[in-house]
């Protein structure tokens, strides 16, 4: 399953609505985070869940990895180095984080995360990106949501 952080490009294609067609690589990258398996070890034991739905008792998080940055398909050596620098950010930045990770409905993928509390939705996407993510799962205390690190029209940032 890729939970690769694709950078965003479109097509010359056009929507009906006269906006650029996202990307395939978009649209299946998507896929594959809605359909992912997510965990996270808390005190009470682990929470498991995907995108949209919703966890009670639970305070918000953003949940970050460092593996694999982009189109980039390291193998699990320089992936874990990446992750250890992950750790050592947060550790740095003095916020709160627990073991987690996403994976592949059948477990055939699985990519070591960290779901940090204490962060805001923003610099949660901040720290993706500087790690070369595209999306990270937000859980806003209510449900958990795909939140994306840049804009799915590039031409819309601002």
């Amino acid at each position: 399953m890729p939970f690769s952080k694709a950078g965003v490009r479109y097509s010359a294609a056009m929507t009906n609505h006269g906006e650029p067609a996202p990307n395939p690589d978009r649209a299946a990258l998507e896929r594959a985070y809605r359909e992912a398996l997510y965990s996270v070890e808390l005190p009470g034991g682990t929470v498991t869940f995907r995108i949209g739905e919703r966890l009670p008792d639970v305070e918000p998080f953003a949940l970050i990895t460092a593996w694999n940055p982009g189109h980039a398909r390291p193998g699990d050596v320089e992936n874990a180095a990446a992750n250890a620098r992950l750790r050592y950010r947060l550790t740095a930045l003095s916020l709160r984080f627990v073991a987690a990770d996403g994976r592949s409905p059948d477990g055939a993928h699985v990519e070591p995360s960290f779901a940090v509390f204490g962060i805001s939705r923003e610099a949660g996407l901040a720290l993706a990106r500087e790690f070369g993510q595209a999306a990270i799962a937000w859980f806003d205390g209510d449900a958990v949501e795909l939140a994306w690190t840049s804009s799915p029209h590039p031409e819309q940032s601002a």
